[in-house]
């Protein structure tokens, strides 16, 4: 679970990606839409779909950071990566977990930073829950 060491370089950008999770989540919740998560080549990404329900999952629009208003775009940084066990992950209206087809996730969701330590955040199948 969320790591219980400060790391120099990965200790930031951890709770960065965790609040973002948790920022995804609450967004499809809020805006009664899909929300996007992807994870992979250095960045982790937020993106949203145009309406709900869709037959299937597609994320066009960007999610907008709240404090700088630009692309939810975060970089890793020097010495630090991050992987996911699904990419895109995908949140619906619910804040369930769910497949590219909207249903519910059978397993979880891991993402794992690995830097100055490892540490591994999970998104938990169905519900959606960022711990």
């Amino acid at each position: 679970d969320i790591g219980e060491h400060i790391g120099i370089a990965n200790g930031p950008f951890l709770d960065q990606v965790h609040g973002a999770l948790q920022y995804a989540r609450n967004t499809a919740v809020a805006q009664r839409r899909y929300v996007c998560v992807s994870v992979g080549g250095g960045t982790v990404s937020l993106a949203k779909s145009s309406s709900y329900p869709l037959a299937s999952i597609s994320c066009p629009a960007a999610l907008l950071n709240p404090t700088s208003g630009s692309n939810f775009d975060i970089s890793t940084p020097s010495g630090v990566s991050v992987g996911a066990s699904a990419s895109p992950m995908y949140f619906d209206a619910l804040g369930q977990n769910v497949d590219s087809s909207g249903n519910p996730s059978a397993s979880d969701v891991t993402v794992t930073i690995t830097g100055d330590f490892s540490a591994t955040i999970t998104v938990e199948k169905v519900t959606g829950y960022v711990r």
